[in-house]
């Protein structure tokens, strides 16, 4: 087991240097000394994207008391468990490389805590290995994945192994004296997801649940933690023209060393033509003459914000309704339009009873009459031709009237809005002849006629 320690630990320090050595020394860093100047005097962008990690949590594993009672009686010793605590405290920290915006690989360090289990009174031997609840601490190497939610709330999963090594120990009850120990190690999955939150371009809160597969009981880990960033940044480039100039040893016949300074490179700036000032190239401009002070689109266009076809400047209607001609303020046109109602109230043979199927088109007339104050109206009462003409003529008024009544008592219209008048039989509308014609000649009827301003809809 000690060789096995030995081994797994060469291994960690080596993968920990490697990973430095490749992420730390930058491209140009690497290249020889005898590289061209303009190589070596950083030209070239080097970026960093190394992160530290912490976590701090509850580490938990579930173990059953009797299960674990047949543990040590399948190994020979008589146990009596009184207590398992698998609840303990955990923690990590960790050193990380961003591989791409999504990918990370990760070398931490965690501990997981011990498990405390305490017995009544019954002797345990000191060979713990293969019965108690794995726990402990090490090195682990894992892959991180990052899938973004919203721009600030990331949702991550994370897989890989921890190399651990663990102590155990066991306790007596009645005198807490310790009666076991034993240690074990071994090399495990673990697997989990997370919420990530960006404080900012450096800064991320974590908050992650693992799953480590020991090989007898699993362990989770719940923890909240951090994740600090260098800044990326890009190497300052040396100009040739700052170098220092190079001095040489005189010689004869040889003119005095000379330091050459390279002319500064001219960069053609192209020039942006902005006629009428509205901050929209001339090139993209549809609106290349916009009043100057006017809020325009990305078109080089005066805002139109409710679409009626007059920019905003102008616009003293800012809310008009889609579909609705305007005027030259954007304001709704109108027009007059005349509104006819009229009134037909059939009654049976010999009757001036107004049936109650005529209610709602007496309370429509009462309405246009309460809109419109200004308008009059003649109620007009007919018969048909059953019976004497002035019996008729007397029945027709009363037909007239009664509808008169209703509307100034049950509808509040002024009576003087209102003239009845009874027209007997003389205007049929329909043959006498037949039943039905009769019905129809037994009637009041009024026509109302008022000129109203509507709004103006587009053609």
């Amino acid at each position: 087991m000690s060789k096995y320690k030995t081994i797994n630990s060469s291994l960690n320090c080596v993968f920990v240097a490697g990973l430095l050595a490749g992420g730390i020394v930058s491209p140009a860093q690497a290249e020889s000394s005898d590289a061209p100047a303009e190589t070596r005097s950083g030209l070239m962008d080097v970026y960093y994207d190394f992160y530290l990690s912490g976590t701090v949590g509850a580490a938990t594993t579930t173990a059953d008391k009797s299960e674990l009672n047949d543990r040590f009686t399948s190994q020979g010793f008589n146990a009596d468990i009184y207590s398992v605590d698998g609840k303990r405290l955990g923690w990590s920290l960790g050193l990380g490389y961003d591989i791409s915006d999504n990918w990370s690989l990760e070398l931490s360090y965690y501990d997981l805590g011990e498990i405390d289990m305490v017995f009544w009174s019954a002797p345990v031997a000191s060979s713990l290995a293969n019965i108690h609840p794995e726990s402990g601490d090490g090195w682990s190497l894992s892959g991180k994945y990052r899938h973004s939610l919203t721009e600030k709330l990331d949702l991550t999963g994370r897989l890989g192994l921890l190399d651990w090594e663990g102590d155990y120990g066991t306790s007596k009850l009645s005198n807490g004296q310790q009666i076991g120990t034993d240690s074990d190690s071994g090399t495990d999955l673990f697997y989990g997801l997370g919420l990530d939150y960006r404080v900012n371009s450096q800064w991320r809160l974590t908050s992650q649940l693992q799953r480590f597969e020991f090989d007898r009981d699993a362990t989770h880990y719940f923890a909240v933690g951090f994740e600090y960033r260098w800044d990326r940044h890009t190497a300052k480039p040396v100009s040739l023209s700052q170098s220092e100039p190079v001095s040489q040893p005189p010689a004869e016949n040889v003119a005095a060393p000379v330091a050459v300074v390279a002319e500064p490179a001219v960069v053609a700036v192209p020039v942006v033509s902005d006629g009428d000032q509205d901050g929209v190239n001339d090139n993209d401009d549809r609106c290349p003459q916009s009043v100057a002070g006017t809020e325009v689109d990305i078109n080089g266009c005066a805002v139109d914000s409710d679409g009626d076809g007059v920019a905003d400047h102008l616009d003293q209607c800012a809310d008009t309704v889609s579909g609705k001609e305007v005027n030259e303020v954007g304001c709704v046109r109108f027009e007059t339009q005349t509104l006819t109602f009229e009134l037909n109230v059939k009654f049976n043979t010999g009757s001036s009873d107004i049936d109650q199927s005529y209610t709602q088109p007496l309370e429509e007339m009462a309405l246009l009459l309460t809109q419109h104050p200004e308008v009059k109206a003649v109620i007009e009462g007919h018969t048909d031709n059953q019976g004497p003409s002035a019996y008729n003529l007397r029945l027709s008024e009363q037909r007239a009237q009664a509808v008169v009544d209703y509307l100034v008592t049950k509808l509040e219209i002024s009576a003087d809005r209102l003239t009845a008048e009874g027209l007997g039989e003389s205007q049929p509308i329909a043959d006498n002849a037949s039943a039905d014609g009769r019905q129809n000649n037994r009637r009041v009827i009024a026509v109302i006629s008022v000129k109203e301003q509507v709004e103006k809809t587009m053609n």
